[in-house]
């Protein structure tokens, strides 16, 4: 359930007047990534609330102390993700940044300003029975790709377990071109070693 505008306002307006998540040196950094998250939604959000101006400048200064005094590290590419780059580059002949921080998001495997995620059965998406165990996103998947794309990025995605069914670089590069081209999708053959 979605808090209404004034309920927002609110909730936000006491969190400024306790300076929540400040000074950033103070807070946790599981606590302080949320607020980053926070700020980060309410700035890029596609229906804006009218802000109070202590919220805004509350706001302005959470993001400015954390810039200023989070390191974020770029999570390390996974097995697969390091495959996926190889084929990119040595099969494929395409220009691939591993990794980079845009704000608080690291983005892996970068084209321009394309994102190809890989997405995790077990941790990206959760099944409902009510549906016939159909396989849907998470919500915080759904929240970091929201925000990629308000930051202006193309999102490729490809699930892990595709990958790795293919035992062949014909058949992974194959795969690339069909998600980087934004053709259909349809579940891969097993193709043995």
């Amino acid at each position: 359930t979605l808090l209404s505008e004034q309920a927002r306002v609110a909730y936000l307006s006491r969190c400024a007047e306790l300076s929540m998540g400040l000074p950033v040196r103070m807070t946790k950094p599981a606590v302080l990534r949320q607020f980053r998250l926070l700020e980060d939604c309410l700035r890029l959000d596609y229906h804006p609330t009218t802000l109070p101006s202590s919220v805004q400048i509350w706001l302005q200064n959470l993001r400015t102390e954390a810039d200023a005094q989070d390191v974020i590290e770029p999570a390390q590419l996974s097995p697969v993700e390091e495959d996926i780059l190889r084929v990119l580059r040595e099969e494929m002949d395409v220009a691939v940044t591993p990794t980079i921080q845009d704000g608080i998001l690291s983005l892996r495997l970068v084209m321009g300003k394309t994102v190809l995620e890989v997405l995790d059965a077990s941790t990206d998406f959760y099944i409902t029975p009510a549906m016939g165990g159909q396989k849907l996103l998470r919500a915080d998947t759904k929240l970091r790709q929201r925000l990629l794309w308000r930051r202006g990025w193309r999102l490729l995605t490809l699930v892990e377990d595709e990958w790795a069914k293919l035992k062949d670089d014909i058949y992974k590069k194959d795969l690339l071109e069909e998600v980087i081209l934004g053709g259909p999708r349809r579940p891969s053959p097993i193709h043995g070693d």
